[in-house]
């Protein structure tokens, strides 16, 4: 932001080394993801002294984390394994890659097999949490029970993010912390800060005049009692909605709210019909 003064503090496997990076920090990216991409940092360093090269050349399994700090507050990027390491010259430079998810690679890349029966959605959550060896933070209303469930060839990471969208539940992973919290409950928060033009430095914004694709989903599911529900969404435009009628099967009025949101692409070769909103 123009005018205004940031800082970076960074540590390397828990220890600061904010103070050694001293004039040579160049630029730090941090992306914040609202669902389903984890959390990642970009960190770009002067590495004039090649020390990058030998003893602080980083190791698997290292984590990095990172708070960028400006005048009027701090965000707290959080902690993030070390995914790629780049070296560049010349001028000589480093880029330290990172993302937010256990240093145990079992919860993302290894598959399980396993029956749930009469567990509720935190129950399942906090075992694959331990199991991943971090905590869990459960902020959502909603806790369903799940009555049988079978992880069958799938990792931790897939299985659970699949169940929690499954019955409108969020989840991420956030500096050493599983989080399942609800979209619509999050989205009816106030702003924490607002941007105004005259505060960036730089933006683009772009509009399609063509008024081609759907706006619009229509699902249905039949609830226990054998009544049939019915859900739309228009997308909340003026003019009148191009509807898609999603073929797809629902369990909850939870789980086919959350489709127009996320996964509607899954149901149609990976490309959503309408504007995602």
């Amino acid at each position: 932001m123009q005018g205004r003064q940031t800082k970076v503090k960074v540590s390397l496997n828990g220890v600061d080394i904010t103070s050694d990076l001293t004039g040579d920090t160049l630029s730090l990216t941090f992306n914040d993801s609202a669902e389903e991409n984890a959390d990642n940092v970009d960190f770009q360093i002067q590495n004039r002294e090649k020390k990058w090269l030998k003893g602080w050349f980083p190791e698997k399994r290292d984590t990095f984390s990172a708070q960028i700090i400006a005048e009027d507050g701090t965000i707290d990027c959080g902690t993030f394994l070390l995914d790629d390491v780049g070296m560049f010259g010349r001028p000589l430079t480093v880029s330290i890659k990172g993302v937010a998810k256990p240093s145990d690679q079992d919860f993302s890349e290894t598959k399980h097999n396993q029956t749930w029966e009469q567990a509720t959605l935190q129950d399942i959550a906090a075992t694959i949490a331990s199991r991943a060896g971090i905590a869990l933070e459960y902020d959502a209303k909603e806790n369903p029970t799940i009555q049988f469930q079978t992880q069958e060839g799938k990792t931790d990471q897939d299985f659970l993010q699949e169940l929690a969208a499954k019955h409108g539940i969020t989840m991420k992973l956030y500096n050493k912390k599983l989080v399942l919290y609800e979209m619509e409950e999050l989205e009816q928060k106030g702003a924490v800060r607002t941007l105004r033009e005259s505060d960036l430095i730089s933006w683009d914004a772009k509009t399609t005049l063509l008024d081609t694709s759907y706006s619009g989903v229509s699902a249905q599911y039949i609830n226990t009692d054998g009544e049939t529900m019915t859900y739309t969404y228009n997308g909340g435009g003026k003019k009148a909605p191009k509807i898609y009628n999603l073929e797809e099967q629902m369990d909850s009025l939870a789980w086919h709210k959350r489709w127009p949101r996320q996964n509607i692409g899954n149901s149609i070769g990976g490309k959503p019909p309408f504007p995602v909103r």
